[in-house]
């Protein structure tokens, strides 16, 4: 960790609002020409403007208590004597995945030619407290923010201009521990949507009933939202209440933009899934009501906003005038669907401002077209998933969550030779003395996160040791590993309180997770897979630490789990209690095989057989052909990649490629991304999936040399 000094400003908000929920700011400032840089941090989100262009989003997130500092070089967009330099900031107050529950602030200085010409609480910065919202609306998911919905005037944005309004009191936020970004910054790439848009005609419609994502459901008092009696509109229901006449929709060129008047739909498309800013310019000839509802895919021909349990819309009320706006939080997409309830208006213009890692140098040397495409699909999902930490997906969390990030901080490595991200991604786990809400030793499934309903993963605990034990392989990172070493000793302790008399963690607490299939329906009283991936935890930190005893234990569990979950075929995924007693239960699942021999509980020469029949059998058309039908498939996550990775261990790569254009062509030439599922059910852009591209690229390259 390395601290970060400001030279001159401090921590401010609106006096009395601190710890106010879905709380607006704009602070103005202005530059002349020279090198210049806008230096600040926040507890949540900001925009930068410069001269009413969009400059720059952040932060990079950190540990709570600590913040990282973004440096943003605006020099090149000084065009003026003068310059206008906006920073807006939203200061969110809840507990989430994606920002953690802590009082906003903003400390900025605007530093030209290493002079500071600008800094909160000292000198040359304006404060406003912005009204050009709805404040009491819903949430977007569970884990992210609020929907944004705008009321604006023509006027609305006169403040990052100059223009006289009425500003807000501040007072000083308390003291701030401030820390480095160390990761690159996004590059902001442009990309615009398809030539055409559909267009047609929509009605309103009252359906019998509401679908509720999941997070409007939670009555939680310690869940941060608007109660329903609060909000001062229902999003939830004005999208539902929309019936669309796709029959007689019509595809129309948007070279020139395209007009839309009331009870019309236009829905744009991207040539791939993408995160980020949409930015667009509107003419409205009269007051205009529109959503922007967006998805990854198309329902019916149109995107479904609740598809997975979110409300992936933005709302604007606009008086007449011209308008350039741009979304305030990062969202994903593939189709956009801009619909007209009141007025008439013309999209001028309309694109994506890619919020994602910085272009990466690797492409894989084949003439395969289908392997190229799945390999491009991995680095783009990699790409949008690795910002400032490892995320599981780019949409409905930006959450930092573990074993995604075991996978994630592989290819990190991979495409750019470094691990700037992990060691953020692990820095931030490592900061807190403790962590809120959580039992003492465990770690967090996911961070930085607020986990109010006490919940956690103790299998993604298990997973973090592994990443830890690898990114001291990549890193040789001595003093992280040797800093952990508390942590992993704690949650050593916490672990041994379940070890039954045969060595083996039984009724583990809260959310056992083994992988998204039937599996995970087996993880009572003692599951077999999670005492798998357990021996394998205690092997890394014996070879972390130096700790023959927990390496003899591994040792030891293995051995158990090979007398009483083998029945000579499978092995079988659990014990139950029955009677009082713990007896073999007879389910077997798919997954529980790949953690077998992941974990080396099992190995090729120990269990051939059973070997034999894996690479044999089982694979992306197993259960089309019917075999095994008593063994339970796998999905995606984790069990797929885990069956990559055992190829790739075996030199199975003829093997691996025929699968991989089995398991993930189809979400390539859909998405441009791979999924979290191996159905379309769920996001369909997960950080975990882009290993697929080292599978793929090192299976390329091992062919050739036998060639």
């Amino acid at each position: 960790m390395e601290r970060y000094i400001f030279k001159q400003a401090e921590p401010v908000w609106a006096a009395g609002l601190q710890n106010g929920m879905n709380i607006r700011m704009g602070f103005y400032a202005q530059a002349g020409k020279g090198k210049t840089s806008v230096n600040l941090a926040c507890s949540t989100a900001y925009q930068i403007y410069v001269n009413k262009t969009f400059a720059a989003a952040g932060p990079a997130r950190a540990a709570r208590g600590y913040y990282r500092v973004d440096e943003i070089d605006i020099t090149s967009y000084l065009n003026k004597d003068i310059n206008d330099v906006a920073v807006i900031v939203w200061g969110y107050c809840i507990n989430a995945y994606s920002f953690l529950d802590q009082p906003s602030f903003l400390t900025c200085e605007i530093v030209c030619d290493n002079d500071v010409v600008a800094a909160t609480g000292v000198k040359g910065f304006f404060a406003y407290l912005l009204d050009d919202y709805l404040k009491k609306v819903q949430r977007y998911t569970y884990q992210r923010g609020f929907v944004e919905s705008y009321v604006l005037a023509s006027d609305s944005r006169d403040w990052m201009t100059g223009v006289n309004t009425h500003q807000v009191s501040l007072e000083m936020s308390g003291k701030k521990e401030y820390i480095t970004r160390n990761v690159l910054y996004p590059e902001y790439e442009k990309l615009c949507p398809m030539d055409n848009a559909v267009v047609g005609k929509h009605k309103p419609c009252k359906p019998e009933t509401y679908r509720l994502p999941w997070h409007l459901k939670i009555d939680n008092p310690d869940y941060k939202q608007y109660k329903t009696e609060e909000l001062d509109e229902n999003i939830n229901e004005r999208i539902q209440q929309i019936e669309y006449d796709t029959a007689n929709a019509v595809e129309t060129d948007i070279s020139n933009g395209i007009c839309l008047s009331e009870s019309e739909y236009a829905v744009y498309e991207f040539e791939r899934e993408a995160t980020g800013f949409i930015s667009f310019r509107i003419v409205c000839e009269e007051t205009c009501e529109f959503l922007m509802i967006y998805d990854e895919m198309l329902i019916n021909g149109v995107p479904d906003p609740i598809r997975i349990h979110g409300l992936w819309v933005n709302k604007y009320v606009l008086e007449p005038g011209e308008y350039n706006l741009v979304f305030f939080e990062p969202v994903s997409m593939k189709y956009l669907n801009v619909v007209m309830f009141r007025g008439r208006a013309r999209i001028c213009s309309l694109h994506m401002i890619e919020y994602k890692h910085a272009p990466v140098d690797k492409a894989i040397d084949t003439t395969d077209p289908d392997l190229k495409k799945i390999f491009d699909a991995a680095v783009e999902t990699y790409r949008q998933n690795a910002l400032d930490i490892f995320m599981d997906c780019p949409s409905r969390e930006r959450a930092g969550w573990l074993c995604d990030s075991f996978f994630a901080s592989r290819v990190e490595y991979f495409l750019t030779g470094k691990s700037l991200i992990e060691k953020n991604f692990l820095e931030n786990f490592l900061l807190p003395e403790s962590y809120p809400s959580l039992p003492e030793g465990m770690i967090p499934m996911c961070y930085p996160a607020d986990h109010v309903n006490k919940n956690f993963i103790p299998n993604w605990a298990m997973w973090f040791v592994l990443q830890l034990y690898e990114y001291k392989e990549r890193s040789n990172d001595i003093h992280m590993v040797a800093a952990f070493k508390p942590k992993i000793y704690a949650l050593l302790e916490y672990f041994e309180r379940f070890l039954n008399k045969d060595g083996l963690l039984q009724n583990l607490e809260k959310w056992v997770f083994v992988e998204w299939s039937f599996a995970n329906k087996l993880v009572q009283d003692v599951n077999f897979p999670t005492n798998m991936l357990y021996a394998l935890m205690l092997e890394r930190v014996s070879q972390l630490y130096d700790d023959k005893d927990k390496l003899v234990q591994a040792d030891g569990i293995r051995k158990k789990i090979r007398e009483l979950s083998y029945d000579g075929e499978f092995f079988r995924d659990r014990m139950v209690f029955k009677n009082d007693v713990l007896e073999v239960s007879h389910e077997r699942t798919e997954v529980c095989q790949y953690y077998a021999f992941f974990t080396k509980t099992a190995t090729k020469k120990k269990y051939p057989k059973l070997w034999k029949t894996l690479v044999k059998d089982f694979g992306p058309d197993r259960v089309e052909k019917k075999l095994h039908p008593e063994i339970y498939p796998a999905n995606a996550f984790v069990g797929t990649y885990l069956r990559m990775e055992l190829l790739t261990e075996q030199g199975l790569y003829k093997q691996l490629l025929n699968e991989s254009v089995g398991f993930f062509k189809y979400m390539a030439e859909r998405t441009g991304t791979l999924w979290e599922n191996k159905t379309d059910g769920a996001s369909l852009n997960h950080g975990f999936a882009a290993h697929a591209g080292i599978w793929i690229y090192n299976a390329v390259e091992a062919l050739k040399e036998h060639i």
